[in-house]
């Protein structure tokens, strides 16, 4: 890989072990019988009719294989050998063959072994080492993905997800919801449920049995849901089972707590499903009144506006375990962590300095400004002021839902498939087929549901004191957006319009796009949502799409720059990443489109480096933050990743690992919703990678700092 920032070529480790997997493969080029031989017509077909990698590409690897047979003496490669032949071969062009075709419901032997005999499994935004286990899942994804397109979405639906007007995500985990929110109190209070041949424990009585009840629990839903997992209050809930304990225990239960959550993310088989914990900086005022649940599942006689002490020790505590990392020093990644600011007059403090250095030093935890209202994962936008919300809120041990059905829209695709004028008709019409997909998920997941305690989802059925976890009402449908920047750029008719220009007009998108799904989702009965996507795939595999079919006319608005090649779109509100302007322009800017989004937003800060000598850059962006009120801060460094040992360090500590001194490294910052390496993500996203708009490349003078408030 180049490294753009030293000007050095780094090995490429990986193309190395293929290489010398390859080289240990080829002693059976003979041992396998004829009939077990690969048919190489038919692979070129396959890789034609099942993947993205152009045909020139596919009959120059093909021909390529069928000349270099007879010079190395290789009457008939063994399967194996002509496999790890055709990766590397693709890989030198920038292709990969990581991830199974989904287009035929069977599954040859060809495309198995190609899965088994992949070592890295590298999903865009994904790192990870293909286990065994998790090769097993895959193929049953695969499979799953084509019992939904066959039998439980209508051909329209089909039609439209093949296409590319909208992505169907996770589609190879049909039969699971897609993401939960929830709270400790509902553990707190009625411990682990028994469900199938699980035991059933009662409610915990000390701190380290309540962290393992909390991520047994996590595990199970891991098992049920195809997305995210977010526990809110966390760190305020969880205060009656820390009071009066003392400092060395706090800290102690920090990082125990980190070390379990980020061991539990990491998922079965190395397929990672993020846990999300919403934590405060200061207790929330309409939980201040309500009673605390310590342990035995009891109130304890407090409120939680009492404990406010304690809170601060326990972040203080949680920060500091961020700042060490593990035991080598290794940033955590997961579990991800998002900080709450819930007072209307927060106060520059040294904690407040603390979290934000944190934050832009590796990126977790993130930094939410909540005061009049929050995001609440699947549940959406709550306006945490509304007498109503505020009755539901002060009961946190009934305060969950989830998440249906997510899919996303191409909202490019509507205009070039629409003559002038008619992209609100081809709006309308996109959304009436995403209702329909929406529908069907759901009333799918209702019949797997209703089976009870006899059925797959036994466990989101169980009761506590007679109360089922998970009612189907609960359940929100979420459409998730790509292309915004493109579409609106394709609205003014000019493939560089200014930045105002683009803000305003994906200003009137959004508004037209709310409007027409608050409309369905009345009319239906329906809880719809729009929001930014979590997929780390969906932008580049919609943009491809459209670029064979339409990229010889509208190719300059899917190819942002002259020395790339490889189409991408932006995401969410994310439209202005790659312009140069002022980092207080650009968030306010973004930020001002936030309102159209009833589901989860967040505003992404690229930087550089990731270790800022003036404090003044981290009080910038707290009182910009404060003004504005509300909104979601997601810095994003720029992090080097040893190749060798997986070890993520700052840029600035040199070209070698400084834990294993090995030189095979690789760029690491944020893809979608998650941090990987960079040489692991696909050429779109590298080359979104590469024009991304860092904050700190203009070298602005920061404002002076205000002392801190106590």
């Amino acid at each position: 890989m180049e490294n753009k920032r030293k000007g050095k070529a780094r090995p490429d480790l990986l193309r190395r072990d293929r290489q010398t997997d390859t080289g240990s493969l080829s002693g059976l080029g003979n041992s396998l019988p004829r009939e077990n031989d690969i048919n190489l017509y038919q692979m070129k077909e396959l890789l034609k009719s099942e993947t993205s990698i152009p045909e020139d590409v596919i009959h120059a690897v093909v021909r390529q294989l069928q000349s270099s047979m007879p010079a190395l003496g290789l009457d008939h490669p063994s399967s194996q050998l002509i496999i790890q032949w055709l990766t590397g071969l693709l890989a030198q062009r920038g292709y990969t063959l990581d991830e199974l075709p989904f287009q035929s419901l069977e599954l040859s032997l060809e495309n198995v072994e190609m899965n088994m005999l992949s070592n890295r499994g590298t999903r865009t935004g994904v790192e990870h080492a293909k286990t065994p286990e998790a090769t097993s899942l895959i193929i049953a994804q695969h499979i799953k993905a084509q019992v939904a397109l066959k039998n439980k979405f209508q051909p329209k639906v089909v039609e439209a997800h093949r296409k590319g007007l909208l992505d169907l995500t996770h589609l190879g985990s049909v039969d699971r919801p897609h993401d939960i929110f929830l709270t400790p109190e509902y553990i707190k209070m009625y411990g682990l449920p028994a469900y199938s041949r699980a035991p059933q424990a009662g409610p915990a009585v000390s701190p380290d049995v309540l962290l393992s009840h909390l991520v047994r629990f996590t595990h199970e839903l891991q098992n049920h849901f195809a997305g995210e997992v977010h526990w809110g209050f966390f760190n305020t809930l969880i205060l009656p089972f820390l009071k009066d304990r003392k400092t060395q225990t706090y800290r102690q239960f920090a990082q125990q707590l980190l070390f379990e959550f980020a061991q539990l993310d990491v998922g079965r088989g190395s397929l990672s499903r993020k846990v999300i914990l919403e934590m405060d900086v200061d207790i929330p005022l309409y939980l201040e009144s309500v009673d605390c649940v310590g342990p035995g599942g009891k109130k304890t006689g407090d409120t939680y506006g009492s404990l406010s002490a304690e809170l601060q020790k326990l972040n203080h505590a949680v920060l500091d375990v961020l700042e060490r990392g593990d035991y080598r020093g290794c940033p955590f990644y997961a579990p991800h962590i998002v900080f709450h600011f819930n007072r209307s007059k927060v106060k520059w403090t040294a904690f407040a300095q603390q979290l934000f250095k944190q934050a832009f030093r590796t990126g977790n935890p993130s930094i939410a400004f909540s005061q009049d209202r929050r995001y609440f994962g699947p549940m959406g936008v709550v306006p945490v002021h509304d007498t109503d919300w505020i009755k539901y809120l002060q009961k946190p041990e009934d305060f969950r839902g989830f998440s249906l059905s997510t899919l996303t829209l191409n909202l490019p695709r509507m205009f070039y498939e629409g003559a002038d004028g008619q992209f609100e008709q081809k709006l309308e019409e996109a959304l009436h087929v995403a209702l329909s997909a929406h529908r069907e998920k759901r009333i799918f997941i209702s019949n797997l549901m209703a089976k009870g305690p006899r059925g797959p989802h036994q466990f989101l059925r169980h009761k506590a004191h007679k109360k089922p976890f998970l009612k189907l009402d609960q359940g929100t449908l979420i459409t998730t957006l790509v292309g915004l920047a493109e579409a609106s750029a394709l609205c003014i008719g000019s493939d560089k319009p200014h930045s105002q220009a683009v803000i305003r007009t994906a200003d009137r998108i959004l508004s037209s796009i709310r409007a027409k799904i608050d409309e369905l989702g009345k009319l239906h009965k329906l809880n719809m949502q729009i929001a930014i996507p979590s997929s780390e795939e969906v932008a580049c595999r919609l943009a491809k799409l459209d670029f064979q079919k339409f990229g010889s006319k509208f190719s300059s608005y899917m190819v942002r720059d002259s020395r790339h090649t490889e189409p991408f779109y932006s995401t969410g509100s994310n439209i202005l990443f790659d312009k140069k302007m002022a980092w207080e322009e650009r968030l306010t800017r973004e930020l001002s489109l936030h309102k159209h989004f009833n589901g989860s937003v967040n505003h992404v800060v690229y930087a550089r480096q990731n270790d800022f000598d003036d404090p003044g850059i981290y009080h910038s962006f707290f009182v910009q933050m404060r003004e504005i009120g509300h909104g979601h801060l997601q810095p994003a460094p720029d992090m080097s990743y040893c190749l060798s040992c997986g070890f993520i360090f700052s840029p600035g500590l040199g070209t070698s690992c400084p834990h294993c001194h090995k030189t095979q490294l690789s760029d690491f910052g944020l893809g979608q919703s998650a941090f990987s390496p960079v040489q692991y993500w696909c050429r779109g996203k590298k080359t979104e990678w590469d024009l991304r708009h860092r904050f700190d490349e203009d070298n602005q003078p920061t404002q002076e700092v205000l002392p801190f408030f106590t």
